[in-house]
């Protein structure tokens, strides 16, 4: 039998990292990734085939209609501007915060082929949904263009399976994804500090809340206290811990 050819990916993500500051006067923290767009020409039914998957995606999946979402400025290309507007769509179903939208920058080449570095709205650096959800859309645009066959169920199965993942650590209860758009319009910026605590504000003029509660109150630091793996993050000291039965018996020597 004939050897089968390795197809090259149309769009190839190479790497990715988080970015703590603001990313080109982003209003938001950001997932910077690194993305390979080879120069094959893209048969226009293969776009057309991606925009009845969306609908369907969007409606099945996110049980609501597409959305005009900010994806930043694809520099027209056609197919990042849908890649990018199907993973908003997605990560807005988990209740993530994607005010800033997406920002797309074309980078020199030295070959044929295009690289771009893409910022896509995030969290926290311990919260990959952006990274997740764009290498699934970009895995059924490869599909597509391959013109290869699609199995819808499959792909709604994956995608729902990512929106139960990364629902659970979203900004949680009806005020902080609120609180987060708020601050979006007021340009005052926020980051994620664990759980469903956000700072808003730098220096002495920030403040912490866990929905309506303050770094005032006792409810964040109990629930805080909670979590090793968050006082780990957060830097602070490790408790000896110890038995109290022992502590009693050397106290009685």
């Amino acid at each position: 039998m004939p050897e089968r050819k390795n197809i090259e990916p149309l769009i190839l993500m190479k790497s990715s990292r988080f970015e703590v500051g603001y990313f080109q006067n982003s209003s938001q923290p950001s997932v910077l990734i690194a993305v390979i767009v080879t120069a094959s020409k893209v048969p226009a039914s293969a776009l057309d085939s991606f925009d009845d998957l969306s609908k369907v995606i969007v409606s099945k999946a996110m049980g609501r209609t597409s959305q005009s979402l900010p994806y930043g400025n694809p520099q027209g290309h056609p197919v990042l501007s849908r890649v990018l507007g199907l993973t908003l769509n997605i990560l807005a179903s988990m209740q993530m915060p994607i005010m800033s939208g997406a920002r797309v920058n074309k980078l020199l080449s030295r070959d044929q082929n295009y690289n771009f570095l893409i910022a896509l709205p995030a969290i926290s650096e311990r919260i990959p949904a952006p990274q997740n959800v764009f290498k699934l859309v970009s895995e059924i645009m490869n599909v597509l263009v391959r013109n290869q066959p699609v199995d819808r169920d499959a792909v709604l199965r994956a995608i729902q399976k990512l929106i139960l993942k990364f629902k659970r650590v979203a900004p949680a209860g009806a005020n902080t994804l609120r609180f987060l758009e708020a601050a979006h319009e007021m340009s005052i910026p926020w980051r994620h500090v664990a759980m469903n605590v956000y700072q808003f504000g730098w220096g002495s003029k920030s403040c912490w809340l866990d929905s309506t509660f303050t770094e005032k109150t006792s409810a964040i630091s109990a629930n805080l206290a909670k979590d090793k793996s968050t006082q780990k993050h957060l830097g602070c000291p490790k408790r000896e811990s110890r038995t109290p039965f022992l502590e009693k018996n050397e106290s009685e020597r």
